[in-house]
């Protein structure tokens, strides 16, 4: 069970990031991690196929000896009436016992899921402080809350200005990874609190999720306005907001600023009693700045979506009744996993087994003939009924092995690596159309029923195009048609007209893997495996490594490519290449670092190197601050210097040194040029974006001087 719950993570994991394993690259690769898994999980099951075949031996074990037992020790004269009255009589006793010791493996199976159930049930939860029922004479008291570390956790019940206090806390992950240290924090009440810091500062730990980084700028915006901000929803019902993000260019308007560095709280307090060198990144746009308004207008389409219409059969998902219940097309397809050798055996074992299971009764009448005649050896005939049947029980026992413990293995490993291949080779109408939990659902319920059901019931049967010369940054509003492009040039979708041609080479004549190995993509939300790996095998995948690669070598890339991108000094503190590595292991900036340092290892250890390629990046820097990004596109001018570049941003801040940009509206390209030139022209559309971030950012100022003169609740204070 454990076994299959960690293949089927693995698999919901991949199926869920479908998309951004085609567009990093790694769809040739992920399968064998899967494939991997399901190896050891079918090894894992020996012991339970082996459990299954003992039982179904012990289960016609009796059926077999207990009439060659029978006809040994009775005393008396042995005629036609008697033996057959007594067969009867003993395959009707022993048939239920039969079928009771092949219930014995799943009564098995149910108590572990069971026992697994159980220890779900009972596991330990902390719990939680109710403020809301402690006495008011009692709110200078300390609270002590002990974990089973033995880690005390000191919570004092404060007054009603303040929400949380912490006081010299530190915490981690897990007992041995400490990632902050000393944490002094005050977070006022009914006040809006913000938590910033640079990429490994310690933000994801004191607060999980940054829940701005995954909008455009203008959605991210439109809801820190009307839901976040001063003048929001949240703050007007006085609600204690705490937000971790790296939308530092929303600080002015905050009451209250923490601020992480070193993994610990480096300074808090209001925006103007703070250093002003922590204050830079929250004014680089002040440069596009020229007026102040309340609000920018919309260019937003609200109806449109970025999903592509799919066909409405694939919105359906059939129900077969026929082939749930089995029918011939089904077994035929089961025998196609097995191989014409594997299949001849299992009949022609099969066929001996039923053939010495029903010649015992043929052996009976013949020695009762034999009676007849007067020829009374009893001992010669009862010995030959005996050998006839511990040879059928042999027999069975062998086909139950063959088949149970190669036959079954062999088809259920096939099977579910044709699936995995079909999966990863559909179209993305398909994985748009389609639930994730539906396509899940064939990995965990249905190659079950391979496993078990339909093995055991045929047994039982049986029995019974961009081209462009340096960098391009592709500027999109709210409206469809930037992620499409970034779909369209890794042949995710096909163009309805038209065609891509790279290197004057049309793209659609390019096989879809070779495309996405050949263009260099990082994803908005990059695909790490919940799986535990080592950062070694996360960062090149070596289970699937095209370029076979010394391991040296490979050592050397990666810590190269890490240090690249500044996550060496992180890794290395943490164990280095070879220690343990998951989903949780780096936060959000971290691995959005990290995807970028797996761009950084193709690109060095490509055959040629230096032959140049395509890097598409699609809002890539959304989760990392200002400084990371600069550092990243400094990155991207040192490491991808020969490569054309294609960015997808809605940050204006980092785009303005690219060599072209292209301007997308409602799906179409309305401008392009160089960034300066498009920034000059009256009217046009990059620089009334430009403007409209001028006047977001006023409006935050004006509703930073609405913070310093007026309550949360918009009355005076």
């Amino acid at each position: 069970m454990t076994s299959i719950q960690k293949r089927v993570g693995v698999t919901s994991d991949a199926v869920s990031a479908m998309v951004s394993i085609k567009l990093s690259g790694l769809a040739p690769r992920v399968p064998a991690t899967i494939q991997r898994r399901r190896k050891e999980e079918l090894n894992d099951a020996k012991r339970f196929r082996l459990m299954v075949t003992y039982a179904t031996i012990a289960g016609y074990a009796h059926l077999l000896i207990s009439p060659s037992v029978t006809f040994a020790v009775t005393g008396s004269t042995l005629t036609v009436q008697s033996v057959f009255t007594s067969l009867a009589y003993i395959q009707l006793l022993c048939h239920p016992l039969t079928h009771l010791f092949q219930v014995i493996p799943q009564l098995m199976a149910a108590l572990t899921c069971i026992e697994r159930i159980e220890r779900f049930l009972v596991f330990g939860t902390t719990d939680a402080i109710d403020a809301a029922k402690l006495d008011q004479e009692h709110r200078s008291e300390y609270i002590s809350v002990e974990d089973r570390e033995d880690h005390g956790i000191l919570v004092r019940v404060l007054p009603d200005d303040v929400s949380i206090l912490v006081e010299d806390a530190s915490s981690g992950w897990n007992p041995t990874d400490t990632v902050l240290h000393g944490v002094n924090l005050k977070v006022p009440s009914a006040k809006l609190t913000f938590i910033v810091g640079p990429v490994a500062s310690g933000k994801s730990t004191l607060l999980k999720d940054d829940v701005l980084s995954e909008l455009d700028r203008t959605a991210e915006e439109h809801v820190f306005r009307k839901v976040i901000g001063p003048r929001g929803f949240l703050c007007q019902i006085g609600t204690t907001i705490i937000l971790a993000t790296q939308a530092t260019h929303y600080l002015s308007v905050a009451d209250h600023i923490a601020v992480l560095g070193n993994r610990t709280v480096v300074e808090q307090g209001a925006f103007g009693e703070l250093d002003n060198s922590i204050m830079v990144n929250s004014n680089q746009l002040s440069q596009y700045r020229k007026a102040k308004t309340d609000d920018a207008p919309s260019h937003a389409h609200s109806s449109s979506t970025d999903v592509p219409q799919v066909p409405h059969v694939l919105m359906e998902v059939a129900e077969n009744k026929t082939r749930q219940q089995g029918d011939i097309a089904v077994y035929k397809e089961y025998f196609s996993r097995f191989g014409i050798p594997s299949v001849l055996t299992f009949f022609a074992s099969g066929l001996v087994f039923a053939f010495l299971y029903n010649f015992g009764t043929i052996w009976l009448e013949l020695w009762f003939a034999a009676i007849k005649r007067g020829d009374n050896r009893r001992q010669f005939f009862l010995g030959i009924y005996i050998l006839i049947q511990v040879l059928c029980l042999v027999r069975m026992g062998a086909y139950v092995s063959f088949f149970g413990m190669y036959m079954a293995v062999r088809a259920s490993l096939k099977t579910h690596n044709e699936l995995l291949s079909t999966v990863l080779a559909a179209p993305l109408s398909f994985l748009t159309a389609v639930n994730a939990g539906v396509i899940t659902n064939y990995f965990s319920q249905d190659i079950s029923t391979v496993d078990n059901s339909l093995s055991s019931a045929l047994s039982n049967t049986v029995l019974t195009g961009l081209t462009a010369l340096g960098q391009a940054a592709v500027i999109a509003t709210a409206s469809p048609g930037k992620s499409s492009l970034v779909l369209l040039l890794n042949r995710l979708l096909e163009p309805n007209s038209g065609r891509i041609t790279v290197d004057d080479r049309p793209l659609s004549s390019v096989r879809r893997e070779v495309v996405r190995e050949r263009i260099i993509t990082l994803p908005q939300t990059p695909f790490f495996s919940s799986e535990a790996t080592t950062v070694r095998e996360s960062l090149v995948h070596l289970s699937n490594d095209p370029h076979q690669i010394p391991p040296p070598a490979i050592d050397s890339a990666c810590g190269e490519a890490l240090e690249a991108v500044g996550l060496w000094n992180i890794i290395s503190s943490r164990g280095g290449l070879a220690s343990e590595f998951t989903a949780s292991t780096l936060s959000q900036g971290e691995k959005q670092l990290f995807s970028f340092a797996r761009a950084v290892y193709r690109a060095r250890t490509r055959p040629n190197p230096n032959d140049g390629g395509i890097l598409l990046l699609d809002e890539f820097n959304l989760t990392v601050d200002t400084d990371t990004d600069s550092r990243m596109q400094a990155v991207i001018r040192r490491e991808f210097a020969q490569y054309t570049v294609l960015c997808v941003a809605h940050r204006l801040d980092s785009v303005m040194d690219y060599d072209r940009v292209v301007v997308m509206d409602d799906g179409r390209i309305v401008e392009t040029g160089l960034p300066v030139e498009l920034a000059a022209i009256e009217g046009g559309r990059f620089r009334e974006l430009l403007g409209a971030h001028a006047r977001s950012r006023s409006a935050v100022d004006d509703d930073a001087g609405a913070v310093s003169g007026r309550g949360r609740t918009g009355h005076p204070d």
